[in-house]
Formats: structure tokens, C-alpha cells, sequence
């Protein structure tokens, strides 16, 4: 009697008033029992399981003292060694996949996504069991996935999830059910949760560039009204320390998640073209309210979803992904690879127009450009110029520019210098390119920086940027420009002296430059700098001064020549 007392209000908790008073009352950790009970080997009540599980999913979110007791794993039977609930949902996710295959509404296409065969079940009474079998498959696949939603936001709940002991089972298939709702071409809402919970697998307790908080009031709200600061807080906590986020990164890379993301995007740019569910919400729950702002009007909904198709939680969700995949190294080939360098600048490219027509200094639109743009950076600053497709290097300079200016972090802005200083290495034709768009002048509100280091990076992009034809134009015009070079020539760090110093030797290349060079003081800057070098290298062993000495040598000849 009580578990089928507790099945009714799993169902009944769908309705948020219900569910509320469910919580209140204390009942909603007895849904666990219900959980634990249930028999995977068998279909019956698996819509009830679902509901209970996203009933405790949602408890465990907003109550420590549910998190404690439903995360441990002495209840789960044995199995996987993880948590009941987080057995059990790892179990209807598959299941939910099994049950899409079963409706015989899709088929695998070759990459992991599914397409709508449109075939007809000839003995299902006018496709009506045929119906009923898909609107079941999606109830499935959404409400499992709602609960994993609410489990993906705390650590502890992260770590059963992907990296369970050896004695799972299932994980494989987890893994595979999942990265197939996140790129599903028939249940938007599948797409939707699953990549909220892939961007919340890699989200930390410290990331808090884009105030963590605020980020999952929409979730908090659907799992409780009302949440104090205290819990929101708590909350926050509760995500997980980097090291556990970075590794659910580097884990989701090797699953794919890359190309998932990619096939993702594709997924609503096939909708936003008429051949996806129209009317069907990028939400999981579809009776709690919204993902997108009631207040918006159809004309902004319009314009936000004209490149894409994708609304604003799913674009900052799939930045955050890409941004936080960015911070390995290893990752970052394969973002190129993988066509994620593409992608990310169109998603740059609608933040960007979002910001520009209807941002503000208090606006939260279009926030994902910064992480798109930090995404990119860090792709520029260890990859190959030569090995980008056919034009992304030039799509990539606006975003790094952009960070100069406005980055929320000065880490973000060293991220952008170093990822542009690569880029400029590349040819003359590229560095012309980068004048052209902004870079010599962002460069020099670098060197304005309190930050050394920054300073350093500004310096060393200006000097990677000299030898072009659009730089020596600029050089022979601006005098400001060249008082720069001989003020870091002179300054204390190897590595700015390094870059200044090289700088002044390739435009002293040219003879009208170098004269100017020797007008205003800098053949007598040059000497003092070879003088304190010569020293400095026949009393120490970093090879820094010497080659700041090399450096200098070739402009003062540069010059010689032109005297």
C-alpha cells in the first residue's frame, strides 16, 4: 500500500503545487524506497520511477541533508556501486533510448544521432500504437533526463555518474544514451537537458566568472520556490572542486562530446528549416514555466534563434562547454578537428549582435561571448596557424580583440595575447590582416596594464606584428609608436626587453623608420641596452641577455647602414 501510495504522489508531483507541499511534508526522500524496489528488468511502472526520480533529484538539490543520505551508496543493492538514484537513472536513461528504438521513430545514422524513419506500423490501427509508443518514449527520455539535470549540479552525484568503480555495468551504454539525447533530431527538450547537464558535469564549485548562482536560478526555481541565499550558496558549494570538473571534461572529450556538440547545432539549424517538432519547447519540464523569458518579444525570438535556432540557455550552455573543454591542451586539436572552431565563432558571431543592439552594462544578454571567445584563445595559443580550415584564423580575430578590451578577467586577457601573438607569427599577409582589424591599437592598450605580464604579452604581440607592409606604414606616421619599443627596450623584464628590442631591429629595417629611430635618442638607448647586456652575459647564465644583445646588434647595424 505504501508503494503505491508513494507512486501516486510521484505522479501527482508533477503539478508544482503538489510537489511543494510533497516537500514540506518531508515525503519526498521516501520516493527513494520507491526507487530502490523497483524492478529494471521489467517496463512495468517505469513512468512512475521516473517521476520519483526527478521528485528526489530535485530534493537532493536543495537539501544538504537529502544529499547526504541519498548519494551513499550502502542502499544501492550492490550494483555499480553507486547510489540507488543514481543507478536507477542512469538505468532509465538507457532505457528511455531503448524505448525511442523500440517506437521504431528512429534509427541510428551512422554518428551517433537519430533520424525519423517515418515508418508505419501496418498492424497499429492507423499509426495510433505507433503514436503512443513515441509520445511514451519522449516522456521517458525527457523526465529521466530532468532528473539528471537537478543530480549533474552536485559533485558527489558527478562523480557515480562518470566514474564509477569497475564493477559498473552499464556505463558504456550510459554514456552512449546520453551524448544521443544531446544531439536528438526528434525531442528538442532532450537536447536541451542534455546539454545542461553536460555543461553542468564540467562546471566547479570556483567557477564564478558568470556568477554561478544566478546562472541556475532557473533550476533552482523549478526545484524549489523561494530558495534563500544560504542554499543558493550551499548550492554552489555542492558543484565540485576544478579537479573533478576538468576530469569530467577530458572524460566527456574521449567520449566524444565534441562532435556531439557540433551535431547538436546542426540539430536546430534542421528545425529552425522547418523539418524539426515545431511548437515543442527547448524545456524539460513543459508545464513549469519557460527556458526563455515570457517578457521577450517574438521579434527578439525571432533574431536570437536566426543563426542557430538554439535559444539563449542552450547557446550559454554549449559555450560553457566548449570553454571549459579549452583549458586542456590536449583538447584543443581537437576542437579543430572536429569542426568546433566553426562553431564557436558562429556562436561568438550571435553573441556579439545580441550585445552590440541589445546590451548593457547590467545586461546578461548574449554573455556567452566572452566564453566562446576565451574558447578560442586558448585554441590560438598552442595550435598551428597552418592546420585551421580555410578562414577560421581570420574569424578568430575579432573575438580575441574583443577580449583586450572586455574580458571580466585579466587571465582572459593574457589568454587572448598569447593566442594572437601565434596567430601573427604566421605571414606577412596575416599580419596585415591584423593591423587592418584593430590589433596594433589593441595591442597598445595593453602596454597601458598594471599587470606586468600583460604589458609583456602587448609588447610581444606589437613586435610579432611589425613586419608587414600596413605596420611600417603606421611606424613612419606615429612616433608614439616607436617611443613604446625604446621605453620596453629599456624595461627590467628579459622577456619585454626581448620583444621591444627585436621590434626596433625589423622596422629599422626600413631606412626612413630607422632614421626616426635615431631621432628620437634610440641609436643612444640602443647602445646603453648592449652595454648593460654585454655585462649581464658574461656574469650570468641566462641565455635571455644574449639574446636580447643579438637583438640589439641587428638593429644598431640596421641603422648604421641607413647613417
Amino acid at each position: 500500500n505504501q508503494r503505491c501510495a508513494l507512486g501516486v504522489l510521484a505522479l501527482a508531483s508533477q503539478d508544482k503545487i503538489i510537489r511543494t507541499m510533497v516537500e514540506k511534508a518531508g515525503v519526498a526522500e521516501l520516493f527513494l524506497d520507491l526507487i530502490i524496489a523497483h524492478d529494471f528488468s521489467s517496463q512495468k511502472d517505469d513512468i512512475v520511477l521516473c517521476h520519483a526520480i526527478v521528485a528526489m533529484a530535485k530534493q537532493i538539490a536543495i537539501s544538504e541533508n537529502a544529499r547526504n543520505k541519498a548519494l551513499k551508496n550502502e542502499d544501492a543493492k550492490g550494483l555499480d556501486d553507486t547510489s540507488s538514484i543514481v543507478y536507477a537513472t542512469k538505468r532509465m536513461i538507457i532505457k528511455a533510448a531503448d524505448a525511442r528504438k523500440n517506437a521504431g521513430s528512429s534509427h541510428k545514422d551512422g554518428r551517433g544521432g537519430d533520424i525519423d524513419d517515418g515508418g508505419d506500423d501496418e498492424d497499429d490501427d492507423g499509426g495510433v500504437l505507433s503514436e503512443l509508443k513515441k509520445d511514451n518514449a519522449r516522456m521517458m527520455e525527457n523526465l529521466a533526463l530532468e532528473g539528471l539535470v537537478f543530480l549533474s549540479l552536485i559533485g558527489e552525484a558527478k562523480r557515480q555518474l562518470l566514474f564509477p568503480s569497475d564493477k559498473a555495468k552499464n556505463q558504456a551504454e550510459f554514456i552512449e544514451a546520453l551524448m544521443n539525447l544531446c544531439s536528438s533530431k526528434t525531442n528538442r527538450a532532450a537536447r536541451f537537458g542534455g546539454v545542461q547537464v553536460l555543461a553542468s558535469l564540467m562546471r566547479s564549485s570556483k567557477d564564478r566568472e558568470r556568477d554561478y548562482n544566478k546562472e541556475l536560478a532557473k533550476l533552482r526555481q523549478m526545484a524549489s520556490k523561494g530558495l534563500g541565499p544560504d542554499q543558493s550558496a550551499q548550492l554552489a558549494k555542492a558543484a565540485g572542486p576544478p579537479a573533478l570538473a576538468k576530469r569530467a571534461a577530458n572524460y566527456l572529450v574521449k567520449k566524444g562530446v565534441i562532435s556531439v556538440l557540433v551535431r547538436t547545432a546542426s540539430a536546430y539549424k534542421h528545425d529552425s528549416n522547418g523539418n524539426g517538432d515545431e511548437g515543442e519547447e527547448d524545456d524539460l519540464s513543459m508545464k513549469e514555466g519557460k527556458t526563455q523569458d515570457a517578457t521577450t518579444s517574438s521579434r527578439m525570438k525571432a533574431r536570437r534563434k536566426s543563426n542557430t535556432g538554439m535559444n539563449e540557455k542552450m547557446v550559454e550552455a554549449m559555450a560553457f562547454c566548449f570553454k571549459k573543454i579549452a583549458q586542456d591542451e590536449a583538447n584543443r586539436g581537437l576542437l579543430v578537428q572536429q569542426k568546433g572552431l566553426r562553431l564557436l565563432s558562429e556562436l561568438y558571431n550571435l553573441a556579439a549582435d545580441i550585445m552590440d543592439k541589445h546590451g548593457g552594462p547590467d545586461s546578461k544578454k548574449g554573455m556567452w561571448r566572452e566564453d566562446c571567445a576565451v574558447a578560442l584563445a586558448r585554441v590560438a595559443i598552442t595550435t598551428n596557424p597552418a592546420l585551421y580550415p580555410t578562414g577560421s584564423m581570420y574569424s578568430m580575430v575579432r573575438p580575441l580583440i574583443w577580449l583586450f578590451n572586455d574580458a571580466s578577467h585579466e587571465l582572459h586577457q593574457f589568454e587572448a595575447g598569447l593566442g594572437l601573438t601565434n596567430i601573427a607569427s604566421t605571414d606577412t599577409q596575416v599580419r596585415d590582416y591584423l593591423v587592418m582589424n584593430g590589433a596594433w591599437s589593441a595591442c597598445i592598450n595593453l602596454l597601458a596594464s598594471e599587470n606586468q605580464q600583460i604589458q609583456r604579452v602587448g609588447i610581444e604581440c606589437m613586435a610579432n606584428l611589425v613586419v608587414c607592409e600596413k605596420s611600417f606604414e603606421r611606424l613612419k606616421k606615429s612616433e608614439q609608436d616607436i617611443k613604446l619599443f625604446l621605453l620596453f627596450a629599456k624595461s627590467d623584464d628579459l622577456k619585454c626587453q626581448m620583444a621591444a628590442s627585436g621590434g626596433l631591429a625589423m622596422m629599422s629595417q626600413d631606412p626612413d623608420i630607422a632614421k626616426e629611430v635615431v631621432r628620437l635618442g634610440g641609436k643612444k638607448v640602443l647602445e646603453e641596452i648592449k652595454a648593460n647586456a654585454s655585462t649581464a652575459a658574461a656574469s650570468s647564465p641566462d641565455p635571455s641577455h644574449q639574446a636580447v644583445l643579438a637583438r640589439v646588434n641587428v638593429a644598431l647595424q640596421y641603422i648604421q647602414e641607413c647613417a
